[in-house]
């Protein structure tokens, strides 16, 4: 293939290289500009094509906004990835990820207050966020031991972490429908999925189940996998035997 640089070599020369950049824009006139958190400025970068590129910057703020656990959770692990890897912006990128020894799982969103949602991760199984980091960041990611103060840095972090606002308004007839379905004791939702981050704390046998309206009385036959109505035999959907339960958390 002809048109690439000789190996090892880039297409381009480095054009910015300082700070920690979260945007990037090109603009007329052959710039590019660069948003840096930290510090804070505006890079403006002329050039490239020439490939004799300058840098002019813009001061945003002077203050400094260096955060230990935004670092940590923004840095390469040494196994080539970082936490914002899979959790861009503090977040989750909606994606379903074959691990091994878990098998298929969604990632998580650990914003809107994490720690009042432990035990942590599918399973449940980790009772900390010591526990946590060093199971996922220094264990699955291979990056480094990490000391008391920056587990704590990191865990303050995630801990501020605003949660997304809601896709829909509060004030819409669904939203309404929706929530009284879920707090209904015929899907039983809240006796696991309650207060106000959804979840008992703890982790419970759990096996799949088909969340479908029963056939005979018309009521949501849940987690119990029985027809609600006490006079009515069981729901022709339930399962005689049940799939082997697993540890879940309710998070």
């Amino acid at each position: 293939m002809t048109g690439l640089p000789p190996p090892g070599e880039r297409c381009t020369p480095e054009l910015f290289d300082a700070g920690e950049p979260v945007a990037v824009a090109y603009a007329p006139g052959d710039r590019l500009l660069v948003q840096v958190r930290e510090p804070a400025v505006l890079a403006v970068v002329s050039g490239t094509q020439t490939r004799i590129p300058q840098e002019a910057t813009i001061v945003l703020s002077s203050e400094s906004r260096a955060d230990t656990g935004h670092t940590l959770f923004h840095t390469n692990s040494g196994g080539g990835l970082a936490c914002a890897s899979c959790h861009p912006e503090g977040h989750d990128d909606g994606r379903v990820w074959d691990l091994d020894g878990e098998g298929s799982r969604r990632t998580q969103d650990p914003s809107g207050g994490l720690l009042k949602t432990a035990p942590f991760h599918w399973n449940g199984d980790m009772p900390d966020f010591s526990t946590l980091a060093k199971n996922v960041f220094v264990g699955r990611m291979s990056g480094p031991a990490l000391s008391v103060e920056q587990t704590r840095a990191m865990q303050s972090w995630v801990e501020a972490l605003p949660e997304l606002p809601p896709l829909r308004a509060t004030s819409e007839p669904a939203v309404a429908r929706g929530k009284a379905l879920f707090e209904s004791p015929a899907t039983a939702c809240t006796s696991c999925h309650g207060g106000d981050q959804l979840t008992n704390n703890n982790s419970s046998p759990w096996a799949p189940v088909r969340c479908s309206r029963c056939r005979r009385c018309g009521a949501w036959a849940g987690a119990r996998r029985t027809c609600t109505t006490a006079a009515r035999p069981r729901c022709p959907t339930d399962s005689p035997t049940p799939p082997a339960a697993a540890a879940i958390s309710t998070a």
